[in-house]
């Protein structure tokens, strides 16, 4: 099989990498059941946009999409009970101390998970 490319530099659009992360963010969003395994990669990858990027529009976001897990409006599916409670990002915002609106929801996360409670949030 013989495949041919044409290659012109001249018109390439050159895009920055943020750019490019924002487009991969929105169709994410936009497709991605958040309650899932891929959904807590893609806030997982949100969270780390936005503190890599100062972007305290995104971070707010990101805290937004985190709060919905613990009033259910989002329900955390699979097999850990991290993604209960919005997963390792919103653990990791909270590690990293950029908000405190998470703390009962992650520590409620990790109770659960290191004490083996079978209660349901």
């Amino acid at each position: 099989m013989l495949c041919l490319f044409s290659f012109n530099a001249q018109s390439q659009e050159k895009i920055k990498t943020i750019d490019l992360a924002q487009k991969v963010l929105n169709k994410g969003l936009s497709e991605t059941d958040l309650g899932t395994y891929q959904g807590s990669l893609l806030l997982q990858g949100m969270t780390e946009l936005a503190l890599v990027n100062h972007d305290k529009e995104m971070l707010a976001q990101i805290i937004s999409l985190y709060q919905k897990f613990g009033t259910n409006e989002i329900q955390g599916k699979g097999s850990f009970i991290s993604y209960k409670a919005g997963g390792n990002g919103a653990a990791f915002l909270k590690y990293q101390q950029k908000t405190n609106v998470l703390n009962a929801q992650v520590a409620n996360g990790a109770n659960q998970m290191f004490n083996g409670a079978t209660e349901r949030w």
